[in-house]
């Protein structure tokens, strides 16, 4: 599948869930970006679970979408751990596995090993909110 029918399949999932914030659909929309992407994947079958949740990772990230899914809102969690004094790995360690969470925030869903994996997911935040650090002071 070429990146051009990548981003058209993807896109349509973003489309189905424009308003998934405002309906707390986050597992939802993340678990059906996730479906989209590994319907993307060459060779799935013969793939391991850690070269397809980097594959997948790799697509999420490529089309953006791992971008649509860092909302205000998720920054705003970010900002209250680091005003409580974590650093901002802590903070992802704290928000990642936050079962209350799963509505809200698609990372939730992506950071599990079958999907995007932990480290993926955590890298990519570390690299997207880490300056949200400094915004408290």
């Amino acid at each position: 599948m070429t990146q051009g029918q990548i981003k058209e399949h993807i896109s349509k999932v973003h489309a189905r869930h424009y308003n998934w914030e405002t309906k707390g659909t986050a597992f939802d929309y993340a678990h059906d970006l996730w479906d989209t992407a590994l319907q993307c994947i060459e060779h799935k079958d013969t793939a391991d679970k850690t070269e397809l949740a980097k594959q997948t990772h790799d697509i999420l990230h490529s089309t953006g979408s791992l971008a649509k899914c860092l909302t205000d809102n998720f920054r705003k969690l970010v900002i209250i751990h680091h005003v409580r004094g974590l650093t901002t790995s802590r903070t992802i360690d704290f928000i990642l596995p936050d079962e209350t969470l799963k509505d809200v925030t698609p990372f939730h869903v992506f950071k599990f090993s079958n999907v995007c994996g932990y480290d993926n997911i955590k890298n990519f935040l570390l690299m997207r909110v880490s300056y949200l650090r400094g915004v408290h002071n």
